[in-house]
């Protein structure tokens, strides 16, 4: 274990496929041409139509959705890891805080290690310095960008899209668990022995 290690971990597009329910929805919804500016959400979410947003944000708030969707492959088995190597660890969601129930409920049904969950509509990484988080992990660009800048380690982490030769992006967690990994090791040298875990 990493004593000073404390480590925040994002729900929906990194733990949760809710980038795939969206665009079923999407899909469904306004055809398939959609898709263009759903990969726009996710790559440049400022260039985004206001609409789209709003739309997508309402179709969110439906309390069946977070019931619904599937575990990201790798997920669980990377929380367990990540709880066994950080002192703290917490589930950071911007989700209302009437999705607590069903957000518990699906990460006990998934079998994700018991942690504190924190729902708040804040800026994540407001979150983040109350919390004293060292380490945060999303999707969203902007939430990593705001992370950096105000002193937190924080890694961009979407399995839907590429970013091919972006340092602190990555698509799978056996591949972002080991850079987490090596910054802890680096940072804390003497905390624990080296131990490479997810090693693709």
């Amino acid at each position: 274990m990493y004593p000073e290690a404390k480590i925040g971990v994002d729900i929906d597009g990194v733990l949760a496929n809710w980038y795939a329910a969206v665009h079923e929805h999407a899909i469904e919804h306004y055809g398939r041409g959609i898709l263009r500016e759903l990969q726009l959400l996710e790559l440049d979410p400022g260039n985004v139509p206001p609409g789209l947003v709003d739309a997508l944000d309402a179709y969110a708030a439906d309390m069946g959705i977070y019931a619904r969707l599937e575990q990201i492959p790798g997920a669980q088995i990377a929380c367990e890891c990540l709880v066994n190597y950080a002192r703290e660890f917490y589930y950071v969601t911007k989700r209302p805080k009437a999705a607590k129930g069903v957000t518990y409920r699906w990460l006990q049904e998934h079998k994700f290690p018991t942690a504190n969950v924190v729902l708040s509509p804040k800026a994540k990484w407001r979150i983040a310095l109350r919390l004293g988080l060292t380490h945060f992990i999303d999707d969203n660009f902007n939430t990593v960008r705001g992370m950096r800048q105000h002193g937190v380690i924080a890694y961009r982490f979407s399995p839907l899209f590429g970013y091919v030769g972006q340092p602190g992006q990555f698509q799978t967690w056996p591949q972002l668990l080991n850079q987490i990994i090596v910054d802890f090791e680096a940072a804390w040298p003497t905390s624990a022995e080296s131990s490479h875990i997810g090693k693709e």
